[in-house]
């Protein structure tokens, strides 16, 4: 996932590192997981509580005041670093408020998810002695292993050749829900208030990055296709496990 910010930095947050001003700059896990935060509420003021509920304690890390502000330095110093300085404003006993002019969200969430299907797929067989046994065994992998093939090249069709940018559609429970730029706000919608939308949101008791999108089809009749996925973010703020919803209907 990356931020470009004000056109003129990039924010990777799997690396936790920004660039610009020609220099790299890497936050520490705190002060990455306060950036996220600030920049999903950019332009708007986040209380001290929230960002120690959503910074610390979500992660059963210890919160304390001490950390907030020592943490809030170093984020500043580090935007100072690459050239963005003075966006962030103290509101004295209440909270914070990141002033950008322009944030925008890039995400490439195929790498995750072919990644993690070739993971899948790479298990150890045990060693055939006879022709029949190879057949009764083979055959069914072979079905598994073509199946593998299809969604890779489908992921890569579906995300990797895209290029536009996310939009945050909510905020639910310990979950950031993404969509599409591109996608119709109201089939969003409807996802999310079905049965296989509320499948998903189940799982954001623990911290967790949803991405939608769908290929913008069945409108006018065809077969129309939607990928969303579910992934679990680690005590560092890093994604280390994502899960694929891929629905196929008729419009």
């Amino acid at each position: 996932m990356k931020y470009i910010i004000n056109n003129s930095v990039d924010f990777i947050v799997a690396e936790r590192k920004l660039y610009g001003n020609d220099k790299e700059v890497t936050l520490s896990n705190p002060a990455c997981r306060l950036l996220l935060v600030l920049l999903e509420n950019n332009q708007l003021q986040v209380s001290r509580e929230e960002l120690l509920t959503k910074v610390w304690e979500d992660f059963g890390l210890v919160s304390s005041e001490s950390s907030l502000n020592n943490s809030i330095s170093s984020l500043r110093r580090g935007l100072s670093d690459v050239g963005v300085d003075n966006v962030l404003e103290t509101v004295p006993k209440k909270g914070f408020i990141l002033h950008l002019d322009d944030v925008k969200l890039e995400n490439l969430p195929g790498d995750y998810l072919t990644h993690n299907i070739e993971n899948a797929s790479s298990v150890k067989r045990p060693v055939l002695t006879t022709y029949h046994d190879l057949l009764l065994r083979v055959f069914p992998f072979a079905a598994i292993g073509l199946s593998i093939i299809a969604i890779i090249i489908f992921l890569f069709v579906f995300f990797k050749e895209r290029t536009h940018s996310y939009q945050l559609y909510a905020h639910v429970k310990k979950c950031n829900v993404y969509f599409f730029g591109d996608v119709n706000i109201e089939k969003v919608e409807h996802y999310f208030s079905s049965a296989r939308g509320e499948e998903v949101l189940s799982q954001c008791d623990t911290p967790a990055i949803i991405y939608y999108d769908d290929n913008n089809k069945g409108q006018s009749g065809g077969v129309a296709e939607s990928i969303v996925s579910i992934c679990k973010l680690n005590s560092d703020g890093q994604v280390n496990d994502c899960k694929n919803y891929v629905d196929i209907y008729s419009g």
